[in-house]
């Protein structure tokens, strides 16, 4: 009875699972895994990976079995496999140390496909990526703040205006970098602004640099909004008007 409920369940799970002996033979497979797979259940039971799939694939599907069995300790990471189309599906696989019917080593394992996820995550890497080398390379001083006003990051051009190198200004409040007589005025400026109570228009702010020249620069602001809609930082893009001034 015990066996029916345990393929009942795993015939209705949405998860690929699946038991091999020491050897790698497969010993269950479920209906998920079959379906996943364009495989019979006849045609699997006592074959090794080798008999069932391309020999990359096999390959590492193996040397994880063998990882199991050697240290007995679980292991869970993504794998991915090519389809018949040659498109690559990633799954998260979860495979552990099992005891089998007759006391020998088994390798059992679990699997949910998370292509989709994958290729999300992968989008959202390379848009990252793509505005770090945006954010780096701009022509214009870029630098943004976080809730407590203080630098998080700033781009080269940002830098060039200050005269400083980033490890010179990130970590330090945003109002540290404006002439003597505009930082308490920027300070509760700033404080007033991250706090929602001032709105983010264009201004001018004169700024002084390591060697003592100023620079007057059009500030333009936009906040950084957390998942709930609230501001968490403020991102800066300045214009130098200091000729035209």
């Amino acid at each position: 009875q015990a066996e029916e409920r345990f393929h009942a369940f795993m015939g209705h799970s949405p998860a690929l699972t699946f038991i091999k002996d020491a050897s790698g033979k497969f010993t269950y497979v479920n209906d998920a895994f079959l379906r996943s797979f364009g495989l019979v259940r006849e045609n699997c039971i006592g074959k090794v990976s080798e008999e069932l799939f391309p020999a990359e694939m096999a390959e590492m599907m193996r040397a994880s079995d063998l990882q199991v069995l050697q240290t007995g300790n679980p292991i869970q990471e993504i794998q991915s496999f090519p389809n018949e189309d040659g498109d690559v599906r990633d799954f998260l696989v979860l495979k552990f140390p099992l005891t089998g019917a007759e006391g020998g080593q088994c390798v059992a394992g679990a699997a949910l496909e998370v292509t989709e996820q994958q290729r999300a995550a992968e989008l959202v890497r390379k848009s990252r990526e793509s505005y770090r080398t945006l954010f780096e390379q701009a022509p214009v001083p870029i630098h943004e703040i976080n809730a407590q006003g203080l630098v998080t990051r700033i781009n080269r051009a940002g830098c060039d205006v200050l005269g400083l190198e980033p490890k010179d200004v990130v970590g330090r409040h945003a109002s540290e970098f404006v002439t003597p007589e505009m930082r308490a005025e920027s300070l509760l400026s700033v404080q007033e602004k991250l706090g929602g109570r001032k709105k983010l228009v264009p201004f001018e702010r004169s700024y002084l640099r390591s060697d003592g020249q100023v620079r007057v620069m059009e500030v333009h602001e936009t906040p950084i909004l957390d998942e709930f809609g609230g501001i968490q930082g403020i991102r800066t893009c300045m214009i130098d008007r200091t000729d035209r001034n």
